[in-house]
């Protein structure tokens, strides 16, 4: 059987402004990126990309993101996005991989602190997500909290195409201490969990048996 279990970021409601964050013309912002996709989610090759943009349109009417680019430093070097529509209220996941074709960028993001994103029209910034904070953890989110909003900070989970969740973090649980080591048991054993010491009172594990992401409805360990 596999178990998986969560390692949970802490909600934090009083949040911070990014540096820069401004609406295109059309509504088109950076709404939610990942420095480091290790099992987050896959792509349209099934790979896993070793980083991702999720780009959404605030606006009313569609856009064609074929007049963006978008890149780490000068819209001269920006990667030109592909001719699709998105319409209002929707997203798109672009992803950074160095691929350099369709959604595929031609750089990754830097999982380091004090890196930037900007997003360019018709040789303009007009949307932009600076001094990005060194990436607590792989698999960790960063953007506005709620979808189109003018707060950021690192995401208690990640929202690939969904509703981001409306409050930040403030930092990373530890691991869950096992009672014996990872392996393949050839007999059964019982194992037992707990919360690292030091973490805030009310901590708790919550784990799945299917190998999928746990979440805050997952089944409580006691």
């Amino acid at each position: 059987m596999m178990y998986r279990l969560s390692r949970t970021v802490l909600p934090l409601f009083a949040a911070f402004v990014p540096a820069a964050a401004m609406a295109s013309p059309d509504g088109l912002v950076i709404n939610e990126i990942m420095q480091s996709n290790i099992e987050c989610i896959m792509d349209d090759l099934n790979e896993f990309p070793d980083s991702w943009v999720e780009l959404y349109n605030s606006g009313s009417v569609a856009v064609d993101l074929s007049a963006y680019k978008i890149g780490l430093k000068s819209e001269k070097n920006a990667y030109r996005l592909p001719e699709i529509k998105v319409g209002p209220g929707e997203k798109v996941l672009v992803y950074c991989d160095k691929s350099a074709t369709g959604l595929h960028t031609d750089f990754r993001l830097e999982s380091g602190s004090g890196g930037a994103l900007y997003l360019y029209r018709d040789g303009m910034e007009v949307d932009a997500l600076v001094k990005i904070p060194k990436m607590p953890s792989p698999d960790i989110s960063y953007g506005r909290s709620s979808d189109g909003g003018d707060v950021c900070g690192f995401l208690p989970y990640a929202t690939p195409g969904k509703p981001n969740p409306g409050v930040i973090a403030k930092g990373v649980l530890g691991s869950p201490v096992f009672s014996h080591p990872g392996r393949v048991a050839a007999t059964t054993l019982t194992l037992h969990l707990s919360v690292p010491e030091g973490e805030p009172q009310g901590t708790v594990i919550r784990f799945t048996t299917d190998g999928s992401e746990p979440t805050s409805s997952s089944r409580l360990y006691a």
